[in-house]
């Protein structure tokens, strides 16, 4: 068997398990392409050579990407309210006082604003940094 035996190996797992878009919902869903990849017995590095091989499949792998991160961004700023109800309810006799509840609120409230990031937040290129590492190009980037 000459060729690329483990490339067909993979295609043809793919193709079992569903398809590209069985992968497109695990990346959806969170799941990195190192998980993925480990899951079919390949490097990362190698997986990631297949599923942005095809430029079609390239644009939803990073729409894939960005429900993952909108679903994360939903959770951990739930986490956050949650976490600011908790404070609320310990206050009282015993609780925290008005000083350190209000302490607390201004820990919180950089992670309730918007991302600076998309306008060229304060780090500078961190937006650029997180397209290479990605492949994905943000809407700013395309412009």
């Amino acid at each position: 068997m000459s060729g690329r035996p483990v490339r067909r190996r993979v295609l043809a797992d793919i193709e079992r398990l569903g398809g590209w878009s069985a992968v497109l919902e695990r990346i959806a869903r969170g799941e990195t392409v190192t998980e993925i990849a480990r899951s079919f017995t390949v490097s990362r590095s190698f997986f990631a050579r297949l599923l942005h091989e095809d430029r079609d499949r390239h644009g939803l792998v990073c729409q894939a990407r960005e429900a993952a991160a909108d679903a994360f961004e939903r959770e951990v700023l739930q986490l956050v309210e949650d976490a600011d109800l908790v404070d609320d309810e310990r206050k009282g006799d015993e609780g925290l006082s008005e000083v350190e509840a209000d302490i607390g609120r201004l820990h919180l409230a950089p992670l309730l604003a918007p991302c600076p990031s998309v306008q060229g937040g304060p780090a500078g290129g961190g937006e650029e940094r997180a397209e290479q590492a990605s492949g994905c190009e943000t809407p700013k980037a395309r412009r």
